[in-house]
C-alpha cells in the first residue's frame, strides 16, 4: 500500500520484547512498516529483560527505518531497574522516547506515557487497606496525571494518546478541559482520537505486517 500525500499514517505495535538473539528477525517487519507509514509508533514493552543490550539490538533492528519514530517505554523495560539506559540507546538512535512529553507529526499530536495497571470504571483497585495497595493505586494515578497533563499540552485537533498500560480512560476523556496560568478553565477540545497501546502480541506470535495502521486526513476534523 502506497502513501498518500494527503493523508498521514501511522504504523503501530507493541510487545516486541526484544531479546540479545532478535538480532536479524525484526527488520523485514519495520521496513514494511516505514513503506506503508509516515511515523512509526512503539508502544512498550520494546525490550523483554530492559537491558541496555536489548536495547541496542532494537536499535539496529530500527537502522534502516527513515520515517519518525516516537516510543514508550513499557513494564519490561523496567526489569533490570535501567530504563534510563534504554531510552539512551533508542535515543541515540534516532526514536523519540516520551514519558510525559509530546511531539508533534505533520500536524498530529503525540502524547506519551507508559502506562500502569488498575483497572477501569467499577472493576478498578480502589486505595483501600494495606499501604502496598495504596502505593499501587498511587502509581496509577501517577501516571493518569502523567498522560492528562501532557495532553493538556497539545492544542491541535487532532492528538494520539500513546501508551503501554491503559487502565485510565478517563483521564483521556477528561484532557479536554484544563485550567489556564490564571487558574480559568481554557477552552474545550476534542478528546484524542486514538488511543493507541500494545495488543497481545508475544514473541512466538509476532504479526507478519504491522499491527495498526492509523490514517489521519489534515483536511478533516474527528469530534
Amino acid at each position: 500500500m502506497g502513501k498518500s500525500a494527503t493523508t498521514i499514517r501511522f504504523a503501530a505495535v507493541g510487545d516486541l520484547h526484544v531479546t540479545k538473539d532478535s538480532a536479524g528477525t525484526l527488520r523485514a517487519f519495520f521496513a514494511q512498516a516505514a513503506e506503508a507509514a509516515d511515523a512509526l509508533l512503539l508502544c512498550g514493552d520494546l525490550t523483554d529483560y530492559g537491558t541496555a543490550e536489548e536495547a541496542q539490538v532494537l536499535a539496529e533492528e530500527l537502522g534502516a527505518v527513515a520515517i519518525p519514530i516516537v516510543a514508550v517505554l513499557g513494564n519490561h523495560d523496567y526489569q533490570s531497574a535501567v530504563p534510563e539506559k534504554v531510552i539512551a540507546v533508542l535515543k541515540q538512535a534516532g526514536v523519540r522516547v516520551l514519558d510525559g512529553e509530546v511531539c508533534e507529526i505533520e500536524g498530529v499530536g503525540i502524547a506519551g506515557v507508559k502506562g500502569f495497571a488498575g483497572g477501569f470504571g467499577r472493576g478498578s483497585l480502589g486505595a483501600w487497606g494495606e499501604p502496598a495497595i495504596k502505593q499501587f493505586v498511587q502509581e496509577a494515578l501517577n501516571e493518569a496525571m502523567k498522560l492528562e497533563s501532557a495532553l493538556a499540552k497539545l492544542r491541535m485537533p487532532r492528538r494520539i494518546a500513546l501508551l503501554r498500560d491503559a487502565s485510565f480512560r478517563d483521564a483521556i476523556r477528561h484532557s479536554v478541559e484544563h485550567p489556564n496560568r490564571d487558574g480559568a478553565k481554557g477552552p474545550t477540545l476534542p478528546p484524542p482520537q486514538w488511543t493507541v497501546k500494545c495488543g497481545s502480541m508475544t514473541p512466538s506470535s509476532r504479526p507478519a505486517r504491522p499491527t495498526a495502521i492509523l490514517n489521519v486526513d489534515p483536511g478533516e476534523y474527528f469530534p
